[in-house]
Parts: structure tokens; C-alpha cells; sequence
């Protein structure tokens, strides 16, 4: 009993601690949808995680009037979802990814980048590009996948923030 007070106790203490100075650090949930060279979707759950490239700039001041804030362009995007195979309902299946994202001005995109996506279930390996839309809430990858069995072919995901959907459902 003095085990799991000291546990659970513990388990709060670094919930509510403050977030430490890498507080840049973007994380979200995100329901998570994919297409993997098959034309059944996969649909699941989702975390992706955004940390900014490089130190802090510092803002500067031109005159006497306010700073200039600058922000950092790239970001190391790594994201985890587990999900179930709408034409297989007892396989489930494990994504994984990790890259390089950039800001951009392309019209709705807000970021692009370049991705290394995996999975298990079947196990599979491949490139992707990564466009985010609405300043990240939107995730879409279009990508080619290499799995086991010499299966492959194109895969594209789609991720959804789930404060967005919140949003949505409550207005």
C-alpha cells in the first residue's frame, strides 16, 4: 500500500510540475488516419511531438519602439500512433515516424518537411513528405512503404488534432 501511495504520489508531483525549460517542446494528440498501400484505412490514435531546431533567437530592437520577436523555421517532428486495420480488425497496427519540418508560406501550408515512416503490423519502412495545415493541427504525408512479404506501394496519413475536433463539436 506504501508503495503505490509513494508511486501515485510521485506520478502527480511530475504532472503538475511546471514544464521545464524546454517547454518549446509541442506535443499533441491527434486521431490518426492512414491509407498503407492498401485501400482499407487504418484509423487510430496518435501522439506528435515538435521540437524547435537550434537556439532561441533573441528579439532586437530597431528603435526606440517595441523588440522584434524572431521564432525558430525548423523543427524535429517525431510522432507515435497505434491504429486498427478497418480490413483486418484483429491486426492492429504501430506507425512511427521522424524528420525534419520546416515553416513555409505555401498558401494553407503552414510547414512542410521530410519524414521516415515505419510500422509493425505489417512491418514496413519507407520515405513520406509532411504538409501541415490551420499552424500544425492538420498533418497530411503523402508517402511509398516497402513491407515485409515484398508488398509496397504509396501510403498517405492523415492526423487530426483532437483539440480541433473538440472545437468543432462543441460550436
Amino acid at each position: 500500500m506504501r508503495v503505490r501511495c509513494r508511486a501515485t504520489l510521485l506520478l502527480t508531483s511530475v504532472l503538475l510540475l511546471p514544464a521545464p525549460r524546454l517547454a518549446a517542446l509541442d506535443a499533441s494528440w491527434r486521431l490518426h488516419t492512414a491509407l498503407p498501400a492498401q485501400w482499407q484505412p487504418t484509423i487510430g490514435v496518435g501522439l506528435v511531438l515538435r521540437v524547435p531546431l537550434g537556439a532561441a533567437p533573441e528579439p532586437s530592437r530597431t528603435g526606440p519602439g517595441p523588440a522584434t520577436l524572431h521564432v525558430r523555421n525548423w523543427f524535429l517532428h517525431a510522432a507515435v500512433a497505434g491504429a486498427l486495420n478497418t480490413g483486418d480488425l484483429d491486426t492492429p497496427i504501430g506507425y512511427g515516424q521522424v524528420g525534419v519540418v520546416r515553416r513555409a508560406h505555401l498558401g494553407p501550408i503552414d510547414r512542410a518537411g521530410v519524414l521516415v515512416v515505419g510500422s509493425l503490423g505489417p512491418k514496413g519502412l519507407g520515405p513520406a513528405l509532411r504538409f501541415e495545415a490551420l499552424n500544425g493541427v492538420v498533418g497530411i504525408q503523402p508517402g511509398w512503404m516497402w513491407f515485409e512479404g515484398n508488398r509496397n506501394g504509396p501510403t498517405l496519413t492523415i492526423d487530426i488534432s483532437f483539440a480541433l475536433i473538440g472545437d468543432i463539436f462543441r460550436h
